[in-house]
């Protein structure tokens, strides 16, 4: 059986998003619609007026309209023949017979799956009969899967803390790892549950009304503290300061919560790309091409080849290519606009990556069509900094291709200490460049139960002054004492909320006398005087440069004993925040939490 706790945890969540969601709404009829085979999104509290319907497709009920429709329409299980998919996991159907019971000013909550979302006929349809879906919520990972098969509850840890959306890869593997705890052969009936599960591995709740709306609203739901927040910023037309607490995208741009999760990744990737020119890849090249099977491409000069499938990088030159050019589209680049190396660079590197992955279809092998590389929009430079960036690569390349030649020579060829310290030296430099990319990769990602940002130590911005009682070293000390008392975590100082690189430089010049390190022995007196010292072994800071500003990285692994601020105060995360532990929560804790360690 699977951790208990994680499913009853995701339970608790979705309970407190629909508690919260109506008392924000405040409605004064509330349905719950069922069916004979519904997966069980809703459990509602015994104190809630709720009027339950078991509502078939063909069975239709009195004229009558709620405020508030809650909709459990997602099927637990696969009905029909395997090979009849659009029926067996179509929602539209459903959908239709549930609006019919808002009222004119009221709203339906409906869990679908997001396979459901994916056929072009549903948000039509939705819309023809005068309704407008106007929020994507989604669920902890596997709730709904956790749901329709409690017996084999999916318990992957690692894919548990991932919240806005799983790739038909890492679906597929996840089933393929609880397929031996299911059966040991597969028949029918077998094939059947799987092909149901990859289309219903992530199921989620849209929010439909009346009439139309030029704004849709976006959250996924980590920890009981969003399923409150989320509801507030929804019925109050704002965005949270996270994507985990909602946000308002124009209508008709959500995609999926996968690629929404990649475009807000693209959106705050802070790399010197963004500062490019952005335009489409057919208004640079002079033709895009793609290739039969068992059939080569016609050579051209400046050409690129983006795979289509799979993790192979793009090159710039058809001689570089080393899987079958069926799995290539050619992309005959425009010489006076781009260069075919720099084509490949940039589909290469972390944005171009992000920008392709958010363009490939969820398929059972998700893979690009020559659609979707068409649309794609790439970073742009001048046509002479593309080739000093072809430039550097290739000297990189050459580094690379030195250095393991030299490690190659190493052990039968003597070294002096000169040579020596020039590895060093090299070591160094390349670990300054890596940190940064972590950091800016980190930052990518958003804050979340292991990651914090702060934009200052103890300067207060508004003042430009030390802050009052030292408020926000604080904050700061409370985060660090969390990530030691739960699983660890990195703290970013110099980061602002909304992923900003703001840099601690105006504060190490006006606190510390612009000297970094008096900065790094301030911040370790007051790890020193308010968590302790027999705690410096699991806390590492250093200042990195990020894009010319200077940013306090702090790492911390996870203590072996309890962590105190100021002796008394104890501390945990919990996604995206730090919660104080008191009492008999606090005992409980520490019990289960440290008694491995302890023992």
């Amino acid at each position: 059986m699977a951790n208990r706790n994680i499913i009853e945890d995701q339970k608790d969540i979705v309970n407190t998003f629909i508690f919260s969601w109506i008392n924000e709404i405040k409605p004064s009829q509330i349905l719950h619609l069922t069916f004979k085979d519904s997966i069980g999104a809703f459990e509602l509290s015994k104190d809630l007026r709720v009027d339950n319907f078991l509502l078939e497709n063909s069975k239709s009920f009195e004229n009558k309209k709620w405020d508030l429709v809650l909709g459990d329409l997602a099927s637990k299980k696969p009905k029909k023949d395997i090979g009849d998919r659009d029926e067996n996991f179509d929602d539209i159907d459903r959908i239709e017979n549930a609006l019919n019971y808002i009222s004119d000013s009221g709203e339906g909550i409906f869990c679908i799956s997001e396979r459901s979302l994916q056929n072009s006929k549903f948000e039509k349809r939705i819309k023809d009969l005068g309704y407008t879906i106007v929020g994507f919520i989604n669920p902890p990972t596997a709730y709904f899967h956790n749901l329709a098969y409690p017996e084999t509850p999916y318990d992957d840890e690692s894919l548990h803390k991932q919240s806005i959306g799983i790739s038909s890869r890492v679906k597929i593997q996840a089933i393929t790892r609880n397929l031996q705890k299911w059966s040991d052969s597969l028949d029918i009936d077998g094939m059947k549950t799987i092909m149901w599960l990859i289309d219903h591995f992530h199921t989620f709740f849209i929010v439909v009304k009346k009439g139309i709306a030029d704004k849709q609203f976006i959250a996924t739901l980590l920890s009981p503290e969003d399923a409150k927040i989320t509801p507030v910023n929804y019925v109050n037309k704002r965005d949270g300061q996270f994507p985990s607490h909602g946000l308002f995208i124009d209508e008709g741009q959500f995609r999926g919560f996968e690629k929404w999760k990649l475009d807000h990744q693209i959106f705050s990737l802070d790399t010197t790309y963004n500062k490019f020119q952005k335009i489409r890849l057919d208004q640079v090249t002079e033709a895009i091409k793609i290739c039969k099977v068992g059939e080569s491409f016609t050579s051209f000069t400046n050409c690129t080849y983006l795979p289509l499938i799979g993790n192979s990088e793009a090159v710039g030159s058809i001689e570089e290519t080393k899987i079958k050019h069926q799995n290539y589209i050619q992309l005959v680049c425009d010489p006076n606009i781009v260069d075919s190396y720099y084509l490949a660079a940039f589909f290469n590197s972390t944005l171009g990556k992000l920008i392709k992955q958010s363009h490939t279809r969820n398929a059972f092998i998700p893979r690009l069509s020559k659609k979707d590389v068409v649309e794609m929009e790439i970073a742009l430079p001048e046509l002479k900094v593309q080739k000093e960036i072809v430039q550097s690569i290739k000297k990189l390349k050459m580094i690379r291709g030195k250095i393991s030649l030299f490690e190659d020579n190493f052990s039968i060829n003597p070294i002096n200490p000169s040579v020596n310290r020039k590895i060093d030296l090299i070591l160094e430099a390349v670990d300054e460049l890596d940190d940064a990319d972590k950091i800016k990769s980190i930052i990518r990602e958003g804050e979340s139960k292991t990651v914090e940002f702060k934009q200052t130590f103890n300067l207060d911005v508004k003042s430009q002054k030390e802050s009052v009682n030292n408020f926000l070293v604080t904050a700061s000390i409370k985060t660090i004492a969390a990530f030691l008392n739960t699983d660890g975590g990195t703290l970013l100082i110099g980061v602002a909320d909304n992923g900003e690189v703001t840099g601690i430089d105006e504060e190490v010049e006006r606190l510390n006398g612009n000297i970094p390190d008096k900065f790094l022995l301030h911040f370790k007196n007051f790890i020193h005087h308010r968590i302790g010292a027999e705690f410096y072994p699991y806390i590492d800071q250093k200042i990195v440069e990020v894009d010319e500003k200077k940013v306090l990285f702090v790492t911390c692994k996870q203590s072996e004993k309890e962590v105190f601020v100021d002796g008394k105060d104890f501390y945990v995360r919990s996604n995206p925040s730090t919660d104080k532990l008191e009492g008999s929560k606090l005992l409980d804790y520490i019990k289960n939490h440290f008694k491995l360690k302890g023992s």
